[in-house]
């Protein structure tokens, strides 16, 4: 085998080993300390508050101050509100359980919030 395609075989092993971290974080994880909240925020790739709680059956609304699209996403849910930059949206919480759930952007992975319905 030649040694380049060793060198490339081997870097793709260490990044893959790289990517896995073995260890899934649950909603739970995500949202030790939860903030009561009507409103959460979208701006520069990230939500505030990050670990949002909520009334079951109550609206929140979602307000992105950003430049880009985001998506308020509750995982397990049927929420799912897609929100242009510089507009809001309500939110609808009545058919959720209590319990805490992963919120994520659907255009940005790297954006994950949580929510607690109590």
């Amino acid at each position: 085998m030649r040694p380049t395609v060793r060198v490339f075989i081997a870097s793709l092993a260490l990044l893959a080993a790289a990517c896995g971290s073995g260890q899934e974080r649950s909603a739970q994880d995500l949202c030790p300390n939860p903030v009561p909240a009507t409103e959460v925020q979208m701006v520069d790739f990230a939500y505030a508050p990050t670990c949002v709680e909520a009334r079951p059956g109550t609206t929140l609304s979602v307000r992105n101050d950003g430049q880009a699209p985001h998506t308020f996403t509750v995982v397990g849910t049927d929420v799912d509100a897609n929100v242009a930059a510089g507009q809001s949206e309500r939110v609808d919480l009545s058919g959720i359980a209590p319990g805490t759930y992963e919120v994520i952007c659907t255009y940005h992975p790297q954006m994950v919030a949580a929510l607690r319905v109590a």
